[in-house]
C-alpha cells in the first residue's frame, strides 16, 4: 500500500473490525497464493472506508441462491467479496454488520 500516507490513515482511521470464526485458518491455507501481509493490507484498506477509491479490488455483494445479496441469518449482515492476487480468482470475504464493523469471514476461490 504504498500509495497511502500518514495523512491519509489520520482521515480514514482502521473502523471496527472483528475476525470470523473461519478466517485466520482460511488465510493461512492460502498462503502458498497471496502471503498473510497482502491480505491483512486489503482488509485494512476495507475496514478503513478505502475500497470505495479503489477499482482494483473488485468489491461486489456476495449473492445468495436467489441472486440477491447474501445476508447472515442470525444478525442480518450483508456478505461482501474482493479480489485478491494477480488472477484474482481467490476473494476476501466478509460481513458488515449493522453496527458498522467489518467481520472477516474467510478467502474462497
Amino acid at each position: 500500500m504504498a500509495r497511502d500516507h500518514d495523512a491519509g490513515r489520520l482521515q480514514r482511521p482502521l473502523g471496527a473490525l472483528a475476525l470470523g470464526p473461519d478466517y485466520v485458518e482460511a488465510v493461512h491455507a492460502h498462503e502458498d497464493r497471496v502471503p498473510a501481509a497482502a491480505v491483512a493490507a486489503i482488509a485494512a484498506r476495507i475496514a478503513s472506508g478505502k475500497l470505495g477509491e479503489a477499482d482494483d479490488l473488485d468489491v461486489r455483494p456476495e449473492l445468495g441462491r436467489e441472486g440477491a445479496p447474501e445476508r447472515r441469518a442470525d444478525d442480518g449482515a450483508t456478505g461482501w467479496s474482493c479480489a485478491l492476487g494477480e488472477d484474482g480468482d481467490l476473494r476476501l470475504r466478509w460481513w458488515t454488520r449493522d453496527d458498522g464493523a467489518i467481520e472477516l469471514r474467510d478467502l474462497a476461490g
